[in-house]
């Protein structure tokens, strides 16, 4: 499966990550490793994000895990164009 800290690169690096960032790093993190958010981890990402935000948030995860099983499965390239730019023409 497509490594969770690849999805960190996509993390913009112009300031360092607020606290929210973290959290919602870390829940994903979770759910990415475990297949759900326990508990305590969901009650804690509760006090930084509303209901509707983290419902957001796994539904972004979810796509994640399906496109990366998919890259997976049929070995799809996604390496970047030399010049690192992934928008081709």
């Amino acid at each position: 499966m497509f490594p969770f800290r690849k999805l960190q690169a996509f993390v913009p690096t112009s300031s360092p990550p607020t606290l929210d960032d973290q959290v919602l790093l870390h829940f994903g993190k979770i759910i990415h490793e475990q297949g759900k958010a326990p508990g305590v981890a969901f009650k804690h990402a509760l006090e930084h994000f509303s209901i509707e935000e983290l419902s957001d948030a796994l539904v972004v995860i979810g796509y994640y895990r399906l496109l990366s099983i998919y890259i997976g499965t049929f070995q799809v390239e996604v390496d970047p164009q030399q010049d690192g730019n992934w928008v081709k023409g």
